[in-house]
């Protein structure tokens, strides 16, 4: 605890955002509370986390604390316990606590700092414009001024046989997407170095000279097994 704290604190020196992330930050729920209470009372500093949105109740605490968070929707709730490794009841449940995780954010009373909202799918080869249609009318329910959907294109992983997305492909169906939910940003992770995007809004892209790296090594995948 002692070493986590010093972690933070140096952080915070190099003006840094301490992100709490995983696996999943929700495991050590107490923990991360009191790094962003300790931050935040003597040094004034929010923090962030990156969750797969299991944890409202937690994420309800840890709201006076942040100032964004990146969760979690990652399939259609016929899909996602496939996708997370977990029985079809268990994933329609994670499905439900990720959008009652999003929705927090979109409440004044509970959401006092304007933490941004970072909500995060991967695209497979077979993943339809229908799912996406379906999952975006989830996230266009999110307050526009403060949350963002990224999705994430799927990079091959040893020894799994989940189809690999097509750039061009993708970007087609994130403009019909878009243009579905004019008022919500949107985009594709570009690259995974220097934090590039290519952005969406109102079926076009925004900044279209960004160019997506297809062939960079990481991306939305799990080195150690087929679990997203």
């Amino acid at each position: 605890m002692i070493d986590l704290f010093r972690m933070a604190e140096r952080a915070v020196k190099f003006n840094e955002v301490i992100r709490f992330s995983g696996g999943d930050p929700v495991v050590f729920k107490k923990i991360c509370l009191a790094i962003s209470a300790y931050v935040s009372e003597l040094y004034g500093r929010k923090t962030s986390i990156a969750h797969n949105g299991s944890g409202p109740e937690w994420v309800k605490a840890m709201l006076p604390f942040l100032d964004s968070a990146a969760i979690d929707l990652k399939a259609v709730p016929e899909k996602l316990g496939e996708t997370m490794g977990v029985s079809p009841s268990a994933g329609l449940k994670l499905y439900q606590r990720s959008l009652e995780t999003q929705a927090l954010f979109s409440s004044a009373e509970l959401n006092t700092n304007g933490a941004i909202l970072d909500v995060r799918t991967p695209v497979f080869g077979n993943t339809s414009l229908d799912e996406m249609i379906r999952l975006g009318s989830e996230v266009a329910k999110s307050d526009p001024k403060i949350a963002f959907w990224t999705w994430r294109l799927y990079k091959s992983v040893h020894g799994c046989d989940w189809p690999v997305p097509e750039k061009d492909k993708v970007v087609a169906m994130l403009k019909k997407v878009s243009a579905t939910y004019p008022d919500h940003w949107m985009g594709i992770r570009a690259k995974w170095h220097g934090g590039g995007m290519l952005y969406f809004r109102s079926g076009n892209i925004v900044n279209p000279e960004e160019r997506l790296d297809v062939d960079e090594i990481s991306g939305s995948g799990n080195r150690d097994g087929c679990i997203i």
